[in-house]
């Protein structure tokens, strides 16, 4: 689950219900050429206005904005997204991989209780592979990190292996479609 940055909101008590990144297994849909060039514009910049998008894909704006409309209730575009740098505010943005054993379906659902109730935690992944929980944390000191840290092991202490943590020194916005 994603969660939003709600402590930048500076009110307490927003419930935070947290969007899943992926729904369900994915539908296969045919998409042309235009559908293609439309989402290449939009992973390079997402606020391109209609008439942008229509001058560059031949099309007229109305068009253009209903097939933008179009690729969003097909799912095909699931969200808008800014790329935020935490640390340009003066927060330090730490991801926490965890190693679990014993873990249940139970314990699970409270890790992802915690997540929500905490608003400097922006994101709870459950994972395959050496780490089965991945969360990214914005921190704004030494003390707040170490808080969390302990925070964490208190709860969740007996299902936890191992654990690591690391600064994101840059947040990055990788587009791996097409060019046009």
């Amino acid at each position: 689950r994603s969660f939003p940055r709600t402590y930048l909101l500076q009110k307490p008590g927003v419930e935070r219900k947290g969007a899943l990144f992926f729904s369900g297994p994915p539908q296969k849909i045919k998409l042309d050429r235009k559908d293609m060039v439309i989402l290449s514009i939009l992973a390079k910049d997402a606020k391109t206005p209609a008439v942008e998008i229509g001058r560059r894909i031949g099309m007229s704006t109305n068009a253009a904005r209903m097939r933008v409309k179009r690729l969003e209730t097909m799912k095909v575009i699931q969200g808008y997204k800014a790329i935020f740098q935490p640390s340009v505010i003066g927060i330090q943005n730490y991801e926490i991989l965890i190693t679990t054993e014993g873990i249940t379906a139970e314990k699970e659902a409270e890790v992802d209780k915690y997540c929500r109730s905490n608003p400097h935690i922006t994101l709870f992944m459950s994972c395959i592979g050496r780490w089965d929980i991945n969360l990214s944390v914005d921190i704004d000191g030494p003390m707040q990190l170490q808080q969390t840290l302990s925070e964490i092991r208190d709860r969740f202490g007996p299902v936890i292996k191992d654990f690591e943590y690391t600064p994101i020194l840059h947040v990055y916005k990788f587009n791996l479609g097409r060019s046009q």
